[in-house]
């Protein structure tokens, strides 16, 4: 500890937001090791960028996460990721999404599942201010419980900066913007499973982003039938 405490702050900060960058659920033990750490971490905004619902945990429990990170963050740029499997109950999604929506404006990476489109519509109401800062995007859809259920836009706003997109078992209508920097396509099946399903594309849309995404370096399709 001692060694520790000789490290410039600036190094150790660093030290920590690599490990968290790697290992999220690294952070609860960072503050549990000493007083020096904890302050150290707390003091840290980039370790508090990572906003994950991805392991079973009460609404409450989340919700409270939530506000803590984002006040320790402060102006950081985001991460978050959604997993609504893991939602104790549907309708917590909504409050979820009108906690995340004020900052979701410096949003680096943004990914989102959903079994159907029902929630996939939640998701859509809380992203209103999603774009200026997206980097990355991954949205997916369970496709036994989305076939049936017309699909519409979720991502209007301009994204600059959006360079990798997901779409896993989600049509590209899903995304009507301009992407002067996008790099990576991919377009898949549900990963989760093995499966002969696949994934229908309308090639008039593909044909589109690919005229109007001269950047485009990277494009991936798996398993579709046009």
């Amino acid at each position: 500890n001692a060694l520790i405490k000789r490290l410039p702050a600036e190094a150790l900060s660093r030290i920590f937001e690599i490990g968290v960058h790697d290992t999220p659920s690294l952070l609860p033990v960072l503050s549990l090791v000493s007083h020096y750490w904890r302050d150290m971490a707390i003091s840290t905004p980039t370790l508090w960028s990572y906003i994950r619902l991805d392991f079973p945990i009460t609404y409450a429990s989340f919700m409270r996460k939530i506000k803590v990170y984002l006040q320790r963050a402060q102006a950081c740029k985001t991460f978050v990721d959604i997993d609504c499997r893991f939602l104790e109950h549907p309708a917590d999604l909504s409050q979820i999404m009108a906690e995340l929506s004020p900052h979701l404006d410096r949003c680096y990476e943004f990914r989102a599942s959903a079994h159907d489109w029902e929630e996939m519509a939640v998701i859509k109401s809380g992203v209103s201010k999603l774009g200026p800062a997206l980097e990355e995007l991954y949205l997916r859809l369970d496709p036994s419980d989305s076939e049936d259920q017309p699909p519409f836009t979720i991502l209007l706003n301009p994204c600059p900066n959006l360079r990798y997109i997901t779409l896993e078992h989600t049509p590209l209508l899903c995304i009507r913007t301009e992407l002067p920097s996008l790099r990576s396509l991919h377009l898949i099946r549900d990963q989760r499973f093995s499966s002969t399903s696949r994934i229908g594309i309308s090639f008039q849309e593909l044909q589109t982003v690919l005229v109007s995404t001269p950047t485009l370096e990277d494009l991936r399709i798996q398993s579709a039938v046009f």
